[in-house]
């Protein structure tokens, strides 16, 4: 079943950010959230309840997923050096 994607004001900000080259490989990434939430390359976070990381290399996007109301809620886009602070 296909989720929602819900993206925080702050991610959608850090996503416009990016450079072009990274931009839509992200946004791409982001989008198959919705059909596999729990894919390749997304690993569950310890510190975050229900929270996810996707690597998109250098850059992580960070979410939780709600599986009641299939939603996936994306609240941070950061390069990797940044992401976890």
């Amino acid at each position: 079943m296909r989720y929602r994607i819900e993206v925080r004001a702050s991610a959608e900000r850090a996503l416009k950010k990016l450079d072009r080259k990274y931009q839509r490989h992200v946004y791409e990434k982001m989008l198959e959230l919705g059909e596999e939430p729990r894919g390749h390359k997304c690993e569950k976070l310890a510190e975050v309840e229900h929270g996810y990381r996707k690597v998109v290399w250098p850059y992580r996007i960070l979410y939780t997923i709600d599986d009641e109301q299939k939603i996936v809620d994306v609240y941070l886009i950061a390069h990797r050096k940044e992401a976890y602070r």
